[in-house]
């Protein structure tokens, strides 16, 4: 699984020490790794190149060599996602929080319909072969069937 921002981006970027205590470092990991995942999904669809290089930050170092777009979203779309889960309620609270997140949506979204385009490799345009293979025995013969077999 890929992850384009650090828990020191995390905590430069996103929540404050404050925020985060009482939590591992492995929890808050989680949380970029699934948000990752979500900007996986709209690079995907703009046919970028995945895995992205980059190096990965550690607890006292940043991520480099990511689109600084990029890590943004992680770390973006990871706070959002541990606010919610902590009990936050962006509607009632501090709206900077859903409105950072919606801008972040909308960012992705027009990286995936390529209005946005970031400096990163993109492949060819890939159809999709992960679909399953499905192999049937031979077409049945329906008229030969009689009334009596079907009682």
């Amino acid at each position: 699984m890929s992850q384009y921002a650090s828990i020191f981006d995390f905590v430069t970027l996103g929540l404050m020490d404050k925020a985060t205590k009482n939590v591992n470092d492995a929890t808050i990991n989680q949380f970029l790794i699934k948000a990752a995942g979500e900007i996986n999904t709209f690079l995907r669809k703009a046919n970028y190149v995945l895995p992205l290089v980059g190096v990965l930050g550690t607890d006292e170092t940043p991520s480099t060599g990511f689109p600084d777009e990029i890590i943004d979203a992680n770390v973006c779309i990871a706070r959002y996602r541990f606010m919610v889960r902590r009990g936050f309620v962006p509607d009632d609270h501090d709206l900077n929080f859903r409105q950072t997140f919606d801008d972040c949506m909308a960012f992705m979204e027009k990286v995936a319909d390529k209005d946005v385009i970031l400096d990163i490799p993109v492949g060819p345009a890939t159809s999709d072969t992960s679909a399953a293979r499905v192999d049937t025995k031979p077409k049945r013969d329906w008229n030969l069937v009689n009334d009596e077999a079907l009682s």
